[in-house]
C-alpha cells in the first residue's frame, strides 16, 4: 500500500503543468519553466525575464495573457517541545543515575511542502503572489484574473490578489486544470477518472472516465475534451465525450511535464490531436478527420486556431508540421523535443529542447530545378523588395542581400532559406511570410519564392484583455474578453465586492465602432491602435427595504497604479487592471396621490436630506361636469409646500367630488342660476309659483324636471346632489273663474283654476224653499260657454263664471194636491222628503 502511495505522488508530481512552454497568441514570447526557474523567452530567442522557482508549475488563458506560477520548494519545520528546559533537565538526571538517555523527543524535524502561487503580466510585472503552507500543488490553471491548483489531497484552491477566493474538495489527486475561453468556468480531471466543473461558485462532476485525465481541451462550442491514460491489461487512452479508445495507448514519460498524453485543442474547439507510439489521430468537429505516421513516437503537440496547422514534437527530435491533413514541413530539433507552441494562424511554432527554446517561421515555397546557378526572387510589397536572406546549410550561414531578382550561388546539399524581418520604422515592417529547406542536388530550374508582407504595428489594449497579432497587414482578428470581474470599493451591504467590467465597443484609431461583439476583423493598412472599450456596472440599486433603498451615484476608477482614469454611473474605460470605488446614496420613496404630485410624479426616490415640492391644483375638473375640489392634505397642510426628506413620506391630497348643477331661470338653485355642489350634499331649488299673468290667464310653475326626469312639484324643494344636474320646470295654464249661485252659497266663490283640471264645488245648502211650497234642489254647474255639468264636479275650460243649475222638485205640489184628496199619507211623505232635504243641507 505504501508503495502504491509513494508511485502515486510520483506519478502526479510529474505532471507539473500544461506544457513545458507556453505560448501567447502571436507567440512573440513564451513561458518555460525549468526544474529551477521561469522564463519569459522572445521569439528572437533572447529570455527578457527569469525568475528563478523550484520544479514550478505554469499556466495562462487561451491568449496568454498572462503567467501564473506555482513555486514549490520543500521547507524543513523545527518543531520545540513546549516543556524543553524541563524535560531536559530530567533527561542529564536520568542519564546520571541510568548511564543512557530517555527514549524522549525534544526536537522534531518535518519536511513539509510550501508552495507559492504567483499571477505576472506577460512581460514579468508581478500582479500577486500568495502564499499556501503544506499544500502539494499538482496542477494549475488561470484566467488571467484568478489562478486555480489542484494538490494531490484532491483539493482545489481560487486564488486571487486578496488570497483564496474559493475552496473545493473533489476527493482524488488532481491531474489537470483548465479555464474555459471565457474564464468563468474551471474544468478539474483527476487520477481516478473524475472530471469536473467548478461555475458560478458550485462544483458538479461532468463525467467518470477510466484511468486518470492527462489532458482536457476546451470546446468554446459544445463539451470540453478529457483524454485520460489507463493501463490495464493494455494500455489505453481514452477521449472523452468521442467515446474513442486508442488501444494500444501511450504516455510520454520524456520531458519534465511528464507523464501526459500528447495532445492538444485548437482555439475554436474543432480539433482535437492526439498521438501515440508513431500514429497522431486527428479529429475534426467529433470525428476521426485523418492519421498520420509519425517518424518517432510523440512527445508534445500544438494546434493552430482553427485547426487547420498540427504541430507535432517527437522523441526522435523531429517537429513535423500537418497542414489541412498533408505533411506540409518537417525539420530536425537537434533533441527530443521536449515541448512544442504553434501561434494562432500556426505559422509561427517555438520548439523546446532540454536546452534551448527555438521558433520556426513556417510558409509554402515553389522550388523547379533550372540551370547551374539559382535565383531568390522577392514577392511583397515595394519597400520590401530588398532583402537580407540567410541560408543556412551544415552550420554554416550564407547571407545574401537580394534586390528584387539576384542570382545566388547555393551550397550542395540541405540548406535552409530564412528571410530575415526588415524593420523600415517603429511602427512597419517587412515579415516574411515562409521559410523554404531544400536538398540542393542540381540546378534548380525555377525561382525560390521567398513572400514578404508590409506589416504594421498594432497597439492593442487593454493587454491583458485583447488579443490578437501586434504585427499585421490587410484583414486582422482581434478578440477580448466579453466580461471581466474588477474589485469594487465603497458600497453599502448587497451591493458586493466585484463589479461587471463588460465591452461595450471598439475604438479603432479613435473612431468608435459600435460592435460589442468579442471579436472584430481590422483592416491594418498603416499603425493601427485597436482598444476594447469596456463598460463597468455596478448595481445601480441595492434595497434596503420597500421604501428604502441605496443608490449608486457614480462610479470611480482607478487604475493599476492608483490613477483616476472614468467617473460616472457606468463609466467606459479602456484600461486593465483596474479598480473601482462606488457612491452610493441614501433614498427613500416618497408618495403621494393623484391629481397631487411630488416633484411632479405620485411616487419618487428621494435623496436623505433633500427637499421635495409637494403640489396640488385647487381644482381639477372632468369633462361630464365634474371636479375635485382641493380641501388641503393628510398632515394638516393647507396649500403647497416643500418637505425635507429624512425617511420614507406619504402625504396624500384632500379633495372632495362636486357636480355642476344648473337651474333653467328664473328658477335658482341655493339663490343662484348654477352652482357647484359637494356630491351627496342637499341643495335648495326654488322659483316664482306664477311665472306671469294675463287678465283671468296665467302661467304657472308645474314641476322640476332634473335630467329630464320630472322631479318635485313644490316651487322650492330639497334635493340630493348625487351628479352633475341640469335642472329645467314644467309650467301649466291657470283660468281665474267665478261660482255664483241664485240661491244658497257656493263652496268657492272664485279661484285661479289649472286649466282642464277638475273641480268639486257644492253649494250650500243644496235645496231651498223659495217660496215654499216651491222646492228648488241644486243639481250642477253651467261653464261660461254653456256647458252644463249634473254634477258638483265640473272641467275648467275657460276663465269666467261659473253658474249653479237649480230644478224644481215636483213632490210638494204632488203632495199639497194629493192633501186636498188623499190626507195624511200625502202629509207623511211632505215630512220625510222636508228631513231628507235637511240632511242635504247640512241641517
Amino acid at each position: 500500500m505504501r508503495l502504491a502511495l509513494i508511485a502515486l505522488i510520483a506519478l502526479i508530481g510529474l505532471a507539473l503543468a500544461h506544457a513545458y512552454i507556453l505560448g501567447t497568441e502571436s507567440l512573440d514570447v513564451v513561458y518555460q519553466a525549468t526544474q529551477g526557474g521561469v522564463n519569459i523567452i522572445a521569439e528572437s530567442g533572447g529570455t527578457i525575464w527569469s525568475n528563478p522557482a523550484h520544479y514550478p508549475l505554469i499556466a495562462t488563458n487561451a491568449y496568454g495573457g498572462c503567467l501564473a506560477v506555482a513555486d514549490r520548494p520543500y521547507i524543513y519545520q523545527v518543531f520545540l517541545n513546549a516543556s524543553y528546559i524541563s524535560t531536559l533537565l530530567q533527561a542529564i538526571v536520568g542519564i546520571l543515575h541510568t548511564g543512557s538517555p530517555p527514549n524522549t523527543s525534544y526536537i522534531t524535524v518535518m519536511l513539509a511542502k510550501y508552495s507559492i502561487v504567483s499571477l505576472f503580466t506577460p512581460y514579468g510585472y508581478m500582479e500577486w503572489s500568495y502564499g499556501l503552507s503544506n499544500a502539494n500543488i499538482t496542477a494549475i490553471a488561470t484566467n488571467c484574473v484568478n489562478v486555480a491548483v489542484g494538490t494531490i489531497g484532491g483539493k482545489v484552491y481560487i486564488l486571487g490578489e486578496k488570497g483564496i477566493v474559493a475552496a473545493y474538495d473533489v476527493g482524488a489527486p488532481i491531474t489537470y486544470m483548465a479555464y474555459s475561453r471565457d474564464g468563468n468556468t474551471l474544468y478539474v480531471g483527476t487520477f481516478n477518472g473524475g472530471f469536473y466543473q467548478i461555475s458560478g461558485g458550485s462544483l458538479s462532476q461532468i463525467a467518470a472516465v477510466n484511468g486518470s485525465i492527462l489532458y482536457i481541451g476546451i470546446n468554446p462550442r459544445g463539451q470540453p475534451y478529457a483524454v485520460s491514460f489507463y493501463k490495464g491489461a493494455l494500455p489505453h487512452v481514452y477521449i472523452w465525450p468521442l467515446g474513442v479508445d486508442l488501444t494500444p495507448g501511450a504516455i510520454t514519460e520524456y520531458g519534465t511535464n511528464t507523464p501526459a498524453v500528447a495532445a492538444a485543442a485548437s482555439q475554436d474547439g474543432s480539433t482535437l490531436a492526439v498521438g501515440i507510439y508513431d500514429v497522431l489521430y486527428v479529429y475534426r468537429n467529433g470525428k476521426l478527420w485523418y492519421t498520420a505516421l509519425l517518424p518517432s513516437a510523440p512527445t508534445a503537440i500544438a494546434v493552430s486556431g482553427n485547426g487547420s496547422i498540427v504541430v507535432v514534437g517527437t522523441l526522435g527530435g523531429q517537429v513535423v508540421v500537418y497542414w489541412n491533413g498533408h505533411r506540409a514541413a518537417e525539420w530536425d530539433a537537434g533533441a527530443p523535443v521536449t515541448g512544442i507552441a504553434a501561434s494562432w494562424d500556426g505559422l509561427t511554432v517555438a520548439v523546446e529542447t532540454w536546452t534551448s527554446v527555438k521558433f520556426q517561421r513556417l510558409a509554402v515555397g515553389v522550388v523547379k530545378i533550372v540551370d547551374p546557378v539559382a535565383t531568390i526572387e522577392i514577392s511583397g510589397p515595394e519597400p520590401c523588395l530588398n532583402e537580407t536572406i540567410d541560408v543556412v546549410s551544415g552550420g554554416t550561414t550564407f547571407t545574401y542581400n537580394v534586390a528584387n531578382t539576384t542570382q545566388v550561388l547555393l551550397p550542395v546539399g540541405p540548406v535552409s532559406i530564412l528571410p530575415r524581418y526588415k524593420y523600415l520604422t517603429d511602427y512597419s515592417r517587412c515579415a516574411p511570410l515562409n521559410n523554404v529547406s531544400l536538398t540542393v542536388t542540381g540546378n534548380l530550374q525555377e525561382p525560390i519564392v521567398l513572400y514578404y508582407q508590409l506589416q504594421y504595428r498594432v497597439s492593442v489594449s487593454p493587454p491583458g484583455l485583447v488579443s490578437g497579432p501586434t504585427w499585421a497587414s490587410g484583414t486582422a482578428i482581434y478578440a477580448a474578453q466579453p466580461n471581466v470581474k474588477v474589485l469594487m470599493f465603497g458600497g453599502p451591504a448587497g451591493a458586493g465586492t466585484t463589479a461587471d467590467m463588460s465591452l461595450d465597443h471598439w475604438l479603432i484609431n479613435g473612431t468608435p465602432i459600435d460592435v460589442p461583439l468579442p471579436s472584430i476583423a481590422v483592416k491594418v493598412n498603416g499603425p493601427t491602435a485597436i482598444a476594447a472599450v469596456y463598460k463597468i456596472n455596478a448595481p445601480s440599486i441595492v434595497q434596503v427595504n420597500s421604501t428604502a433603498r441605496w443608490y449608486l451615484e457614480y462610479l470611480t476608477v482607478y487604475d493599476q497604479y492608483g490613477n483616476p482614469i472614468a467617473s460616472g454611473p457606468t463609466p467606459c474605460v479602456s484600461a486593465y487592471p483596474v479598480t473601482t470605488t462606488a457612491y452610493y446614496v441614501l433614498q427613500y420613496l416618497v408618495t403621494t396621490k393623484w391629481p397631487a404630485a411630488v416633484n411632479g410624479s405620485q411616487s419618487i426616490w428621494a435623496e436623505q436630506g433633500s427637499n421635495v415640492s409637494f403640489t396640488a391644483p385647487s381644482i381639477y375638473y372632468f369633462d361630464n361636469n365634474t371636479r375635485l375640489y382641493f380641501k388641503g392634505w393628510s398632515n394638516g397642510e393647507t396649500g403647497n409646500f416643500t418637505a425635507r426628506v429624512s425617511g420614507p413620506m406619504s402625504v396624500d391630497p384632500i379633495y372632495v367630488v362636486q357636480y355642476f348643477v344648473r337651474v333653467k331661470p328664473p328658477g335658482t338653485v341655493n339663490g343662484q342660476s348654477s352652482a357647484w355642489l359637494d356630491r351627496g350634499s342637499t341643495a335648495t331649488l326654488s322659483i316664482e309659483p306664477v311665472l306671469n299673468s294675463s287678465g283671468s290667464v296665467r302661467t304657472a310653475f308645474a314641476a322640476w324636471i332634473i335630467n329630464g326626469g320630472t322631479g318635485p312639484t313644490s316651487p322650492t324643494a330639497q334635493i340630493t346632489v348625487n351628479s352633475p344636474m341640469d335642472i329645467t320646470y314644467s309650467t301649466k295654464t291657470q283660468y281665474l273663474v267665478t261660482f255664483q249661485s241664485e240661491y244658497g252659497t257656493p263652496a268657492v266663490t272664485q279661484t285661479w283654476a289649472d286649466a282642464g283640471s277638475t273641480m268639486t264645488v257644492v253649494v250650500i245648502p243644496s235645496q231651498v224653499w223659495s217660496p215654499p211650497p216651491l222646492l228648488y234642489e241644486f243639481k250642477g254647474w253651467q261653464t261660461p260657454s254653456g256647458q252644463t255639468f249634473d254634477s258638483p264636479t265640473v272641467v275648467i275650460t275657460s276663465p269666467g263664471v261659473y253658474t249653479a243649475v237649480w230644478s224644481l222638485n215636483i213632490i210638494p205640489l204632488v203632495v199639497i194636491g194629493a192633501a186636498a184628496g188623499g190626507g195624511a199619507a200625502a202629509y207623511l211623505l211632505v215630512i220625510r222628503r222636508r228631513r231628507l232635504a235637511g240632511i242635504e243641507a247640512g241641517e
